[in-house]
């Protein structure tokens, strides 16, 4: 009964971030959802009280994404320049994370602040531990300029990334994930020592 009813509560979840992301939380309705899930209206509140109860869940599920696909390439038994090219990889894909609407992050940061800074708060103090680690590898690997500090580093990343992240920085002519990949190597480009790039070119060249 448990399994069904956390199954049940993972697919609203999935369901409604779909449609806040791509529409905003203003223009989805709790009707809107239930409608799209073939549910009435008293199942998808007796899982979800609120709208604003499922916003949080939402929120959870997103950084749950984000830190999964993080993640997924920063194996730090790898050679540094190994996981800058599953960084690469990752930011020029047209994943979850880069599809989310801009309306959603204003709309979400001006209806619901205290949810917004909460989970803000929350994923930036994760991913500079994420940053951290990696520069401390590629430091150790002797790839790290040695005036580069790790933790300024990692925290400037992070403010950068959010900002990309919720649409509060862009470039015209240029989409978030273009974005991404161009601020990962201007700002890699003037951190990294020489024979970093070195050997990811050298590594490229051996997959091609």
């Amino acid at each position: 009964m448990s399994e069904n009813n956390d199954t049940l509560k993972r697919k609203i979840a999935e369901k409604a971030t779909d449609l806040f992301v791509s529409n905003g939380v203003k223009k989805v309705k709790m009707d809107t959802i239930a409608k799209e899930l073939g549910m009435s209206k008293r199942t998808l509140y007796e899982n979800y009280p609120s709208k604003e109860v499922l916003i949080e869940e939402c929120l959870l599920l997103l950084t749950e994404t984000l830190n999964r696909t993080i993640e997924s390439v920063l194996d730090y038994e790898q050679d540094a320049t190994k996981i800058m090219a599953a960084i690469r990889k990752t930011c020029s894909s047209k994943n979850n994370i880069f599809r989310i609407n801009h309306i959603f992050s204003e709309e979400l940061y001006q209806n619901y602040p205290d949810l917004f800074e909460k989970h803000t708060a929350k994923y930036k103090k994760e991913h500079v531990k994420y940053l951290r680690e990696f520069l401390s590898r590629a430091a150790a690997d002797g790839y790290l300029k040695p005036n580069v500090d790790v933790d300024f580093a990692a925290g400037l990343m992070v403010e950068i990334f959010d900002h990309i992240i919720f649409d509060r920085l862009h470039v015209e002519g240029f989409d978030r994930s273009d974005t991404m990949k161009n601020f990962w190597a201007i700002i890699f480009g003037g951190i990294m020592m020489d024979s970093f790039w070195q050997k990811c070119d050298d590594d490229k060249n051996k997959e091609t």
